[in-house]
């Protein structure tokens, strides 16, 4: 069974190749205010999306428009989606006090850590990919030119 990946806008293309070399589907989300693919607040679990990924800030809305963090994430949380969000782990406690108490599933995490992380939530074991390999050239045999002299 394939598993696939919800991401925000914004989201290291690097870690997203890694998923998809390794099998594992992609698949755009919103936070329901940047248009970037499905609104994650009407995520169920018929969308096949197994975790949510991508910044905090893409979780913070404008004070403008009346929605919560705990809002957004809130339907990940009903079907058990699990969300990973990247922040600097020197703004951590801030992030953290900002966010409040949020539901199960939704956790912060450092960028250097989070393809661990992902691979981890998925509960699949990363693969180290292997790299191209080089041709090998043809040794150049030595041939002896018969009845000539060298110079």
């Amino acid at each position: 069974m394939s598993k696939t990946v919800g991401y925000f806008e914004g989201t290291d293309p690097a870690l997203l190749n890694k998923l998809v070399a390794h099998g594992i589907g992609t698949m755009p989300v919103s936070n329901g205010f940047d248009s970037h693919g499905k609104q994650i607040g009407y995520l169920t679990k018929n969308d096949g999306i197994d975790l949510v990924v991508g910044y905090f800030y893409k979780v913070v809305p404008p004070k403008e428009i009346g929605l919560t963090m705990k809002k957004i994430v809130l339907s990940c949380a009903l079907n058990k989606i699990p969300v990973l969000l990247i922040t600097d782990e020197a703004i951590h406690k801030a992030a953290a006090k900002l966010m409040g108490r949020m539901p199960k599933g939704v956790k912060m995490v450092p960028a250097a850590k989070i393809s661990d992380e992902v691979f981890a939530a998925l509960k699949i074991k990363s693969k180290t990919l292997p790299a191209k390999k080089a041709a090998k050239k043809p040794a150049r045999k030595a041939t002896k030119a018969k009845g000539k002299k060298k110079r």
